[in-house]
């Protein structure tokens, strides 16, 4: 009862955090684990719970170092595994992230997380057809849920099927009220060139989750283009406070810099584009870095430059056809 006890409680806070974003939480699980009130738990489980807190601390590499020296944890848990594909694909690392997903199947093949992790990383990928049946699976093993539905929208919303896409985000939000799902519908909205359709749904987005800098921006894209340039401008601001505000709590992942230095371009602020983008290191070929610098090259009126990055964006998994919906470059 006693372990159970301290489980469950690591668990709730680590939940507390996800919900809040609030350091404070995360200070209790490593407080918790280095008292002895966590000595009957097994070492195995110390070292995941030490993981997942790194990894909501944005501790990437100490999740990958951390899981990657301990083989047995990783051949015999689930959770483990889906914790180092996330990392590594957090990482930018996709591939070396397919192997761990994988394993997580093999270990658990009815996890519904393991396949929509697995369809995610295949999604980024440009695997397009491959990432749609692992959400397909999803929608099977968890048909009342929105994820598998929702995920299968933005598969569909990749290869250009607008119609398909929009019927699974319908579906994934009749099954619930969510933020995602009323986002995905205003994208849907947005790539069809419909922006005033698209406000509502990503107001929706923001009035349930109003510290997601990506939802802000969506809106602000579909304002700009309704050439309500002050409420435009207005909403890529608070799309980068949102983000700077991030970064007071954890490091910015390379795909939440490429956004900062989008903001910034959108917002006129070439050199501070431009600083941002050189501040990044992928590391590895990567498609949101590509993209951001298309975006910041097309702001600056720099075309030939950015229809190169756009090339590039694409070799790296970019879905060529929201290249080719997207109205900043039609």
């Amino acid at each position: 009862n006693h372990v159970i006890a301290v489980r469950a409680r690591l668990e709730t806070l680590i939940r507390l955090f996800d919900q809040t974003h609030e350091p404070q939480w995360l200070e209790k699980v490593r407080d918790a684990l280095k008292s002895n009130t966590v000595a009957r738990l097994s070492d195995e489980e110390r070292i995941l719970f030490r993981a997942k807190v790194d990894f909501n601390a944005g501790l990437l590499p100490d999740v990958v170092q951390a899981l990657q020296a301990h083989p047995a944890l990783l051949a015999s848990s689930k959770d483990a595994d889906l914790l180092l594909g996330r990392a590594l694909a957090g990482s930018g690392e996709l591939e070396r992230a397919l192997a761990y997903y994988l394993d997580a199947i093999r270990l658990n093949p009815e996890s519904w997380r393991a396949h929509n992790d697995l369809g995610s990383a295949l999604l980024r990928l440009g695997r397009l057809k491959e990432s749609a049946q692992q959400f397909v699976r999803v929608t099977e093993l968890k048909p009342d849920a929105p994820t598998g539905y929702s995920n299968l929208g933005s598969a569909l919303l990749d290869v250009g099927d607008l119609a398909g896409a929009r019927r699974n985000f319908e579906i994934a939000l009749q099954r619930a009220a969510s933020p995602p799902a009323y986002y995905s519908l205003g994208v849907t909205a947005y790539y069809s060139r419909d922006y005033a359709t698209s406000i509502p749904f990503f107001e929706s987005a923001i009035q349930m989750r109003p510290n997601s800098d990506v939802y802000v921006a969506a809106l602000a894209d579909s304002l700009r283009h309704l050439h309500r340039t002050e409420s435009a401008r207005s909403s890529y601001t608070r799309a980068l406070i949102l983000l700077e505000q991030l970064a007071r709590t954890r490091p910015l992942t390379v795909e939440e810099q490429c956004r900062r230095a989008i903001f910034l371009a959108k917002l006129g602020n070439r050199s501070a584009a431009d600083s941002a983008l050189n501040a990044i290191a992928p590391g590895v070929e990567n498609q949101d870095f590509d993209y951001a610098s298309a975006i910041v090259a097309l702001f600056e009126g720099r075309i030939a430059a950015a229809n190169l990055y756009l090339k590039d964006a694409v070799h790296a998994g970019y879905p060529e056809m929201l290249i080719r919906m997207d109205p900043d470059f039609r």
